[in-house]
């Protein structure tokens, strides 16, 4: 460990001195030009100087430091985008122009709205450039700096437009830009955490496989790191009752001490999975590689404890670890092993700010949200401020298996979640992850930098610069969820987007992580003349929760309402528990086929007409891409859906037997195949529960499930969205009809 162990540092908070104002990171932005617009020098505009001085954050000449210049580069390229570039000015020479993940503007983009680059930081300070396209075709830039968590005013050069007939290669500059930045006290100590996400090693290990090795950067170079370990570390226990069990074997453990880790949170849903002996394993082995096992304990005392770690043994960092997703039995008791579960806020609370008491800088680590969800609930946003109104500095986030959004705001900071960081080979968004470096004076963060890595064919993550991929991922860092919103981990393909809002894929830009031709480019357009198929163009974006509501709220033919369940057990207090563990997990009575006599048979199954010829309509396309599509299940009874029930359900019918059977099944009443629109699909060499993982699966779910939207079908466990009753089920498609989907999705 390169940070010792403290034993306490009453009363340090603010006594290591006052800090400036924390700044950042920093980039531009991914868009296009065309080469056949007009030459045009642009509109001309007023400016009183060759330099433009954005205002001192510190309010002081003291802070002023009038070497830091830069100026903003753009250039056309041989396929006639433009791209654009940032420089700084030290000792008098223009250092390398400095690239951001998005930095070029389509040629058909609305003139006159500004379109933002992802951030760069320069010097401390978080820059973007902006750019617009003027009336005629030229290119118009500006600067801005963020403080304080705010975007500043954009700052025109008084040189800053670029023709868009200009000689291809040739990079054409901007006047200067005089920033007023900041000059960080020097006695105060200089220090960085650096933060990954969720960690598993249940394949890399046994194969012995590094997944850390190729991380930049190392973990080793912070002066503190910490991750989310989800999994067991011990050979002893047995499996609890869940679907997805986790662990590796001992070595693991000094494994991530080599890697340079410092504290690993167990507070999460993986962390007990071999019952309580596997978990007194996993902190033993951890604690003797010399990382920290947080948030897990022998009693709920340990596990609610913070931990107190000095930096140059000057700053005491308590960290805190806590999950808000705990299954049955991983609540820690008074006297029994487990984790520490955020659904007692208050006690995590307290822990919290008993820690702000004893250390300088409070780091929460929090296991939350929902599974695939690009956006943070509104449960992660209220937590985090109450974790933050609490004492804490940072609040690192993880369990969606997917990035959302950091937040740095009056020098707190909150990333809602970090996704996989070392997890199964992954390609789609559930693959895009980073380090998350902080870096603080004493203290305060004085700033923060997210460097991307994409996870390889072994679940490790290794570093990556551009591509669309990398667009996506600094989308959801920097807070543009939304447009990623319904996005399923296995889609393999970039979400198409209006011609507005483009990015292209330059020859000059890194190149993506490489995907199989079938899974990783967009499917060929094909006839829409086919009445059952929809012509693409006119379909709309669902995002997770837009697809639940679809399918709550639609109405079909040949169907009659439930007023109540059936009868399953013949036991009605049995029944009763039954239906509210069923309320619990989310299920929902679901209509039955009013008469089964207008069924149609498909593959020696039933379907209702419309979804019949949806389905072999569907079929035959995804044969014509290449794909096999096998209808597994369709309508089913109540009469079959018991018997589901049963093998999963045996007595007694207690209220954990009954959680875990509907974890797998529905009962009787509130199935959708009970509707005869449902569809259970697979394909040849993967089995149902592998469907996600398949060609044709990456087929059907590209571009918001685009595919099976042009037939109907619509998925029935939307990404981002929990409590739908079972865990999700990827393999099962619901016909809605072609027309709801053409309609604006209603919110």
């Amino acid at each position: 460990m390169r940070a010792a162990a403290s034993s306490g540092a009453a009363g340090r908070r603010g006594a290591v001195g006052r800090l400036l104002r924390c700044l950042l990171v920093a980039a531009i932005l991914a868009t296009c030009v065309s080469g056949a617009a007009t030459a045009q020098v642009g509109p001309t505009v007023q400016a009183s100087a060759d330099t433009a001085e954005l205002p001192n954050p510190a309010g002081s000449a003291a802070y002023l430091d009038e070497s830091l210049q830069v100026r903003l580069a753009a250039r056309t390229l041989a396929s006639g985008n433009m791209e654009f570039a940032l420089q700084q000015r030290q000792e008098g020479i223009w250092g390398d122009r400095q690239l951001p993940a998005r930095r070029f503007i389509p040629a058909d983009a609305a003139p006159g709205r500004w379109r933002n680059s992802s951030s760069l930081r320069i010097a401390g300070m978080q820059l973007r450039v902006a750019a617009r396209l003027a009336d005629g075709g030229g290119i118009e830039l500006s600067l801005q700096r963020r403080t304080e968590g705010t975007w500043e005013t954009r700052r025109l050069p008084l040189r800053r437009f670029v023709p868009a007939d200009a000689a291809p290669g040739r990079w054409r500059s901007s006047s200067r830009l005089t920033l007023a930045g900041t000059t960080p006290d020097s006695t105060l100590p200089r220090w960085t955490l650096l933060a990954g996400g969720d960690v598993l090693m249940d394949r890399t290990e046994p194969a012995g496989i590094d997944p850390f090795a190729d991380i930049e950067p190392p973990l080793a170079s912070g002066d503190l790191a910490v991750v989310n370990v989800e999994m067991a570390i011990s050979d002893r226990g047995a499996p609890t009752g869940k679907q997805f069990t986790f662990r590796a074997p001992s070595s693991a453990a000094q494994r991530i001490g080599h890697a340079g880790i410092d504290v690993a949170n167990l507070a999460n849903n993986h962390a007990k999975d071999y019952g309580p002996v596997a978990l007194a394993d996993t902190i033993a082995s951890l604690e003797a590689a010399g990382v920290v096992a947080l948030g897990a304990g022998a009693n709920a005392a340990e596990a609610y404890r913070h931990r107190l770690l000095e930096v140059h043994g000057a700053v005491t960092v308590a960290f805190v670890g806590a999950s808000m997703i705990v299954p049955w039995s991983f609540p820690a008791g008074a006297d029994s092993p487990g984790i520490a579960s955020a659904t007692e806020p208050e006690r995590v609370l307290e822990s919290v700010r008993t820690a702000s008491g004893e250390a300088d800088v409070v780091i929460v680590a929090v296991h939350w949200g929902v599974e695939v969800a690009t956006c943070p609930s509104a449960a992660q946003q209220t937590f985090a401020q109450d974790l933050l109104d609490a004492g804490a500095d940072a609040v690192i986030g993880h369990h969606p298996h997917v990035l959302q959004a950091i937040e740095f705001d009056r020098g707190k900071l909150v990333a809602y979640s970090l996704g996989n960081f070392v997890w199964h080979a992954r390609s789609g968004i559930s693959g895009e992850t980073g380090v998350l470096q902080i870096d603080f004076a004493g203290d305060r963060i004085v700033g923060w930098e997210f460097h991307p890595h994409l996870l390889d064919k072994n679940g490790a993550p290794q570093p990556a610069s551009g591509g669309w991929r990398i667009d996506r991922l600094s989308d959801l860092i920097e807070g543009d969820c939304e447009r990623h919103m319904g996005t399923t981990p296995y889609d393999l393909t970039p979400r198409l987007r209006k011609p507005d809002e483009a990015t292209s894929r330059l020859d000059t830009a890194a190149p993506a992580t490489s995907t199989s031709a079938t899974s990783g480019a967009d499917p060929p357009e094909e006839d829409s003349s086919d009445s059952t198929a929809q012509a693409v163009a006119q379909l709309r974006q669902f995002s997770g929760p837009q697809f639940k509501q679809l399918l709550d709220s639609v109405t079909l033919p040949n169907l009659l309402g439930l007023s109540e369940a059936p009868a399953i057990t013949g036991d009605a207090q049995t029944d009763q528990r039954i239906q509210a563990v069923a309320a619990d997990r989310g299920y929902r009575l679901q209509p039955v086929v009013a008469s089964t006599d207008e069924l149609v048979s498909v593959d020696q199954k039933l379907l209702q007409p419309k979804a019949a010829g949806a389905y072999e309509a569907l079929r035959a396309a995804a044969r014509q891409a290449g794909h096999q599509l096998i209808l597994r299940s369709a309508y089913r009874g109540f009469d079959v859906q018991e018997l589901l029930l049963f093998r999963h359900l045996k007595a007694p019918f207690t209220a954990e037997r009954i959680w875990r059977a509907l974890r797998v099944v529905a009962p009787p009443g509130y199935s959708r195949h009970q509707t005869g629109y449902a569809v259970d699909l697979e394909t040849p060499g993967y089995g149902i529960n592998d469907f996600k993982y398949s060609e044709a699966y990456a087929w059907l779910a590209a571009d918001n499930f685009r595919q099976a939207k042009r037939y109907g079908f619509i998925p029935s466990y939307p990404a981002g969205v929990e409590n739908l009753g079972p865990d999700p089920e990827p393999w099962e498609f619901v016909y809605v009809g072609v027309d709801k989907l053409t309609a604006p999705p209603q919110l």
